[in-house]
């Protein structure tokens, strides 16, 4: 089976975050990601494709340990209004959106959207 041919985003233009924060409302999206996740560099491939205002968090360093990681999960459940354990975790304008799926099917829906108000 051959692997799918996947360019790897440009970090150098997105601003990495290293310390738990809210999603911020001046970039459009916010992701929190975390290294060697697939699906966290497909949902920034597609974000790139669409739209070049997004913020990154990086959380490896929240997941190294129980504690951290648990109050880390405390705080997405906060923010997101969910449980959430998967990567990426994805807001838009500083609304819960999801992950990869959730943030493609959101992306088509805005396309969508305005589309039919051209």
């Amino acid at each position: 089976m051959e692997k799918p041919n996947m360019e790897k985003p440009n970090m150098e233009k997105h601003q990495m975050e290293n310390k738990m924060e809210k999603p911020n409302m001046e970039s459009v999206f916010t992701i929190y990601t975390k290294s060697k996740c697939i699906y966290c560099d497909k949902v920034k491939i597609l974000l790139d494709s669409k739209i070049k205002n997004y913020k990154i968090i990086n959380c490896d360093s929240y997941l190294e340990n129980k504690t951290t990681k648990e109050e880390f999960l405390k705080f997405v459940k906060s923010i997101s209004k969910k449980e959430w354990k998967t990567f990426p975790i994805v807001f838009y304008e500083g609304e819960f959106v999801g992950g990869f799926n959730d943030t493609s099917i959101f992306l088509e829906k805005m396309d969508a959207f305005i589309d039919n108000m051209i």
